[in-house]
């Protein structure tokens, strides 16, 4: 939607051929409605046109589309980042692109809609696709690394959403399972009441992170976690309600390591509770995974 308030535009202020050519003007342009701008010379068709596509600054009033205020944007800042996408993905014939922005705002969800909007729209004029990573959550969460992402808006814009369905502890956490199994079954529960929810894919990691007591943790492979049991000489355990393997250690500096990792046994369970709700499922990220992975029954065409 086209949301124009107030918008006033003077050419040569303030000299003796002053021209106000917008005064104030006011206009909504619903999504997919198709508007005729009627004008004789002089009347500011133009000028409003150029003001909409970033050519010319206003010097009052605002400029919305979607929920994104452009009204400061330049032409470039507007639709360059979604043109260079669009010509990649034309340029090397992919299907289509994936966008991964994390770490954004809560407060910038709406420009993240609207910009995922533009690109979509781009990228589906030339036959290709938009799937984007999205933070996991269990809710209509408006605040922190979640809010960042509306759900059912971007349900009903991109192809598909990828569901980065991991971190529920991370390095600098306390030590935890990574993608508990009862938390996952929250995120899917979510997801199953938004529009468009078969877009959606739950995404499980495949490594794992080695917590020293009280400091930041290690990222690991599954192969380096394995080698370093091997080393230590200690068993797997398994955290039968995260549905998740971890051990534990205490180094040569007395300090106390707990682990969790990823291996088939526990992938296969979160595989299994996406299929069960009719979501697809994909895993972050291939090379050094636990080769029994690939017998999991779910990643079978």
């Amino acid at each position: 939607m086209l949301h124009a308030k107030g918008l006033e535009i003077t050419f040569n202020p303030g000299t003796p051929i002053e021209n106000r050519v917008l005064r104030g003007l006011d206009l909504n342009i619903p999504t997919g409605e198709f508007v005729t701008v009627i004008g004789s010379n002089g009347a500011g068709k133009s000028t409003f046109l150029n003001a909409v596509s970033g050519d010319l600054m206003v010097d009052r009033g605002s400029i919305r589309i979607d929920d994104s205020d452009v009204t400061r944007r330049s032409a470039w800042q507007r639709s360059d980042l979604v043109a260079r996408i669009s010509a990649l993905v034309a340029e090397n014939g992919y299907d289509g692109i994936n966008i991964d922005f994390e770490a954004g705002a809560a407060t910038d969800r709406p420009l993240l809609t609207a910009f995922a909007s533009q690109l979509a729209q781009a990228l589906h004029a030339q036959g290709a696709k938009l799937t984007m990573a999205v933070a996991a959550k269990t809710g209509a969460t408006l605040t922190g690394r979640a809010g960042f992402y509306d759900y059912p808006a971007l349900a009903g814009i991109a192809d598909r959403l990828f569901v980065m369905a991991w971190d529920l502890h991370w390095a600098t956490s306390p030590s935890g399972p990574i993608s508990d199994a009862t938390w996952v079954a929250k995120i899917i529960k979510y997801i199953t009441t938004v529009p468009n929810y078969p877009r959606f894919t739950i995404g499980t990691q495949l490594y794992g992170f080695d917590w020293p007591l009280g400091a930041r943790a290690t990222p690991l492979e599954w192969d380096d976690m394995t080698a370093m049991q091997t080393t230590l000489g200690v068993l797997t355990a398994w955290d039968a309600v995260a549905q998740e393997p971890y051990f534990t250690y205490t180094d040569t500096s007395g300090v106390a390591h707990t682990a969790y990792y990823a291996n088939a046994q526990s992938v296969q369970g979160r595989l299994g509770q996406a299929r069960a709700a009719g979501l697809g499922v994909g895993l972050w990220r291939l090379g050094d995974e636990d080769q029994e992975t690939w017998n999991i029954p779910s990643l079978k065409p």
